[in-house]
């Protein structure tokens, strides 16, 4: 376990955060004549960027020039957003309600996941101040 870890869950929460309110945007813009709907752009540059320094390659922030390094130097994406150009109702509106359900159902779990694992790695950094006693 490494803060990399952690910070990693974190920008994935970050994500599934700005994902759940990008939906929620779809959602209330259902019915607004010219919208087009949003979508969050994470996994993909999550993915480039570890494929670009090897795969579990993150370096460790350090404070002191005298730290031990830990891994490779790697700036862990920031989720974006970006439209995506479709026509689903007469208005040109580019909401699909059943897509936006579907991924509002996808991103709960995906929180949730996010959520237990981050929940697991403080238990073990407890376990690891406390001791075993």
């Amino acid at each position: 376990m490494s803060l990399t870890v952690l910070n990693l869950l974190g920008r994935g929460l970050d994500a599934s955060a700005l994902r759940q309110q990008t939906i929620s945007n779809n959602i209330a813009n259902a019915e607004t004549p010219h919208y087009q709907s949003q979508r969050v752009v994470f996994e993909e540059t999550l993915q480039a960027a570890l494929n670009s320094s090897g795969v579990g390659s993150f370096q460790g922030k350090r404070t002191d020039p005298r730290h031990i390094e830990i891994g490779m130097t790697t700036q862990l994406p920031t989720p974006t957003i970006r439209e995506v150009k479709t026509i689903q109702n007469n208005n040109e509106n580019g909401v699909d309600l059943d897509y936006e359900m579907t991924s509002l159902a996808r991103n709960s779990v995906w929180y949730n996941a996010i959520a237990q694992q981050m929940n697991h790695e403080f238990n073990q950094l407890k376990t690891v101040i406390k001791g075993r006693g």
